[in-house]
């Protein structure tokens, strides 16, 4: 899901990228060594482009919690701002 979310936030904003699976075994949260270095870089570029000028694409995270009982509503819908506060969106 994260990997979707940098594909797509590189795209909407031309910034040159290239994302492979992720070498980890099983589902990645998106927090393994792999996805941060694409984490940073896509920050990195972002900072380079005018807040006025930068592009944040809608997200919706679709979140199973049934297994949990934590609730019953199944997705959440959340911004980019989530992935990089430090950019102040």
């Amino acid at each position: 899901m994260l990997r979707e979310q940098r594909l797509l936030l590189a795209e909407a904003n031309n910034i040159p990228f290239e994302s492979e699976e992720c070498p980890s075994i099983g589902p990645c949260a998106g927090t393994c060594d792999k996805c941060d270095r694409e984490a940073k870089y896509l920050y990195e570029q972002m900072k380079k482009i005018p807040k006025d000028e930068r592009v944040y694409p809608q997200f919706e995270a679709k979140i199973d919690f049934s297994s949990n009982n934590i609730n019953d509503e199944a997705h959440r819908d959340f911004d980019l701002g989530m992935l990089f506060p430090e950019l102040g969106i």
